[in-house]
């Protein structure tokens, strides 16, 4: 995993395990390094997703994970079942296509993807930090391995939906519209956490306020909520982005766009709260976000004799 956050190298290193499938299979792995190469591409889809990010093609994915489900190991078909959960939620809207593929498995198989799929929703708040449903392609109970969509689920999807979209209205005129939409889009981890390392770079660019500095408490509100928002996010990569973005701005240059208000007592109120979360974020499971959590820590430390004291 550690190579594959080497930019030279990255999660192709691993995808192409996998890339051809007749290869694969024909290699006869035994069952504990089955067991091994899924749940390297279990962390691995975790921390970079799927598509171009990682280079794991879902279908040639299941093409390998199908006969794994059933297969004579139970070790093998535990962390085939883990990483087809992790894959279900990586898809986001195409997750029913995955239904349909294991539909002709044993029913207690079928049962057992279930119960992964939703123990996982439930880590993360029953919210699938990969992508909600799009357009209201799915406003209606829909049936299939995972039975229907339950009211509450439903209602949380769409109370989160509403609060990005409100967010996004504050973001608009601090950032402008392409840059909140993208920091606030509720179906794609994906996109937030590409945007958060956006502004980053425009920030140092000197472009990340197309519309100038009227009000500096506002620009320094809007950027702590939306290094927040990153933060609280179950998605490492998510999490990196925003911690790129703090680091950004507590090593401003003189001049920069936004900078830490270090003399108002409210502004540091308000980082106060982001430290907390960085506090919490450096005992985080995931090691990169770990170690950066805790360089950031160290960074935000050093940079003022006030500190956020």
């Amino acid at each position: 995993l550690h190579l594959c956050r080497i930019s030279y190298l990255g999660p192709r290193l691993i995808s192409t395990l996998i890339a051809d499938v007749d290869a694969f299979t024909r290699r006869k792995f035994s069952g504990p390094t089955l067991v091994g190469i899924f749940a390297l591409v279990r962390l691995v889809i975790e921390e970079f997703g799927i598509g171009s990010k990682s280079g794991f093609d879902p279908d040639k994915l299941m093409e390998v994970l199908v006969p794994a489900l059933e297969n004579k190991h139970v070790d093998v078909r535990k962390s085939a079942t883990e990483l087809y959960a992790v894959l279900y939620l990586a898809v986001g809207d195409n997750a029913q296509a995955l239904n349909e593929l294991i539909s002709g498995l044993k029913p207690q198989v079928k049962a057992k993807c279930t119960s992964a799929v939703n123990l996982l929703k439930t880590k993360h708040g029953g919210n699938s930090p990969i992508g909600s449903p799009k357009g209201g392609s799915r406003s209606r109970s829909h049936s299939g391995a995972f039975g229907s969509v339950d009211d509450e689920k439903q209602k949380h999807q769409g109370l989160m939906r509403e609060r990005m979209k409100e967010e996004e209205g504050k973001l608009t005129p601090i950032f402008g519209k392409d840059a909140a939409k993208n920091l606030c889009n509720p179906d794609s981890w994906e996109t937030r956490a590409t945007a958060l390392s956006d502004l980053s770079n425009a920030l140092l660019d000197g472009e990340a306020l197309p519309n100038g500095v009227d009000d500096s408490e506002k620009a320094w509100n809007s950027v702590c909520s939306v290094m927040k928002q990153g933060l609280m996010s179950p998605w490492p990569i998510e999490n990196l982005g925003a911690l790129e973005l703090i680091g950004t701005v507590v090593d401003a240059i003189p001049g920069m766009e936004i900078e830490i208000p270090w003399t108002s007592w409210e502004a540091r109120l308000v980082l106060g709260s982001i430290i907390k979360t960085l506090v919490e974020k450096a005992a985080s499971p995931n090691v990169r976000v770990r170690e950066v959590a805790a360089l950031t820590l160290s960074r935000v430390a050093d940079a003022h004799p006030t500190g956020p004291s």
